[in-house]
C-alpha cells in the first residue's frame, strides 16, 4: 500500500523544470519533467523497478529527496551515477536517492520522459493535486474486500482524509485540519 499525488495514466499531472549546477565534470543541464509526490512503497506497489540507490523512508529522508526515471538521469546526469547528486526545481534542492525504470505516466502509448517523484510522506498538505492524494494497493483479492481495512489504516495515520472506493481505486483526498481540531 502506498499513496501518490496523481494516479499513473490519469492523463494529468504536473510539470516543473529541474536544473543541474555546472562542475568541473559536467556543464549546467535542465529539464522539464512530470513530477509525482509519492510515498514510501510506491515503486513496490506499482511493480516499478528501482534500478539504482533505494525507495523514500518517511521516518529519515527529509522532505527534500527525490526519485528520478532513467530518461531524467540521462537528460540531467548523463553517463554519470545521479545518486547523491543535487538537482535544483525553483529555489529548493533535492538529493536524488534513486533511479527507477521508466513506466507510462500519462498515457498508454507515450515515449519515455522525464519524471521525477518527490517525497509525499512528511507533509502530504504541501502535496498539490487537483485529485486529493490516492491510496494505492496491490492485491490478489477482490477490492471490495479491502475497502475496510484500507480505510481502517487509513484513519490511523491522523490526516484528515475524505475517502471512497472506485471499482479501480481507493482513493483519499487530503483535507487541510479545522482550526479548531485536535491533533496528536
Amino acid at each position: 500500500m502506498s499513496f501518490v499525488d496523481t494516479v499513473p495514466l490519469s492523463m494529468t499531472g504536473t510539470t516543473q523544470g529541474f536544473d543541474v549546477d555546472a562542475a568541473t565534470d559536467r556543464p549546467e543541464r535542465s529539464a522539464d519533467a512530470n513530477t509525482y509526490n509519492a510515498f514510501t512503497g510506491y515503486f513496490q506497489t506499482m511493480g516499478i523497478p528501482l534500478l539504482r540507490g533505494r525507495d523514500f523512508n518517511v521516518q529519515t529522508d527529509g522532505q527534500n529527496v527525490a526519485i528520478i526515471n532513467e530518461t531524467m538521469a540521462g537528460h540531467l546526469f548523463p553517463n554519470q551515477d545521479p545518486i547523491g547528486r543535487l538537482m535544483r526545481a525553483d529555489k529548493t534542492r533535492y538529493t536524488v536517492i534513486g533511479v527507477a525504470r521508466n513506466s507510462k505516466l500519462r498515457f498508454v502509448g507515450e515515449d519515455p520522459v522525464n519524471c521525477v517523484y518527490l517525497l509525499l510522506g512528511a507533509a502530504p498538505e504541501r502535496a498539490f493535486s487537483f485529485f486529493g492524494i490516492s491510496t494505492i494497493v496491490k492485491t490478489s483479492l477482490n477490492p471490495q474486500r479491502l475497502a475496510r481495512p484500507v480505510r481502517d489504516q487509513i484513519a490511523a495515520l491522523r490526516f484528515p482524509l475524505s475517502c471512497k472506493l472506485s471499482p479501480c481505486a481507493f482513493s483519499c483526498d487530503w483535507r487541510p485540519p479545522a482550526k479548531h481540531a485536535v491533533t496528536g
